[in-house]
This record gives structure tokens, sequence and C-alpha cells, in this order.
């Protein structure tokens, strides 16, 4: 139980994070809910407004419930906890050597030399070339 993190899976941890935007919709959007299924009729708006977020729910010209947050506080919400997740479980996750024994490689054998003369030498042909009518 003391290295719970870094026994995760991607597919965990992605679960995890879908799990917590999950929750944290449903807690955001629980009491404008069941305010708008009590409402007979009414309107709802929401909007952006220098920076901040707001939702307000109207009924018969009354504000019957409004709520305001900053967007830096909403962005926080959704990153910050994912973030800390993904980063201690990079931190915390078994390591994989790439050597697996301590012993040397091999050395390369000498392989064969290269080539020494790369260039192409032009031949005249015996028939000359003449262009089509």
């Amino acid at each position: 139980m003391t290295n719970w993190i870094g026994r995760l899976t991607p597919r965990h941890l992605l679960g995890s994070w879908l799990g917590y935007w999950t929750a944290l919709g449903a807690l955001a959007l629980w009491k404008p809910a069941t305010i708008l299924m009590q409402l007979s009729r009414g309107s709802v708006s929401a909007g952006v407004d220098d920076g901040t977020l707001t939702l307000t729910i109207m009924q018969g010209g009354a504000t019957t419930w409004m709520s305001a947050i900053p967007l830096s506080a909403v962005f926080g919400w959704i990153t910050i906890p994912p973030l800390l997740l993904w980063s201690g479980w990079m931190l915390l996750r078994p390591r994989r050597n790439a050597l697996a024994s301590p012993a040397a490689a091999p050395a390369l054998d000498a392989g064969t030399p290269p080539i020494g003369d790369f260039s192409a030498h032009r031949q005249q042909s015996a028939v000359p070339i003449t262009p089509l009518p």
C-alpha cells in the first residue's frame, strides 16, 4: 500500500483523470441542476466577463441563483490535480534499465572496407542521338 501510485498503468491513470473530471462536474453542477428541476418557467444564462465565469438562473424576472468564479480557478481545478497525479506517477513508478546486465557490449569487428571510387565515367556513344521531328 506504500507505493500504490507507482503500480498504476497508463489506463488506470487516464481512468482516474476521467473519474475526477466527472466527479468535479457533478459537484459543480449539482446545485444549479436541482434548482432547474424545481423551476416551472425560467431562464438560464452563462457567460464570461472580465475573466469571470458567471451562471445565473432567473424565474419571473428575479434571480433565483447566481454563481461567479474566476476562469483561473476553473482552469486550476481542471488541470492541477491530474497533473499532480501524473507527476507523482512519473516519479514513483519502477525504473526499467536499458542494460539489464553490467557486462560490456561486445566490440564490433572491422567490417568491410569502403569502396574506393564512386565516380562514373561517361562514354561516347557510337550512334549519334538525333532529336525526333
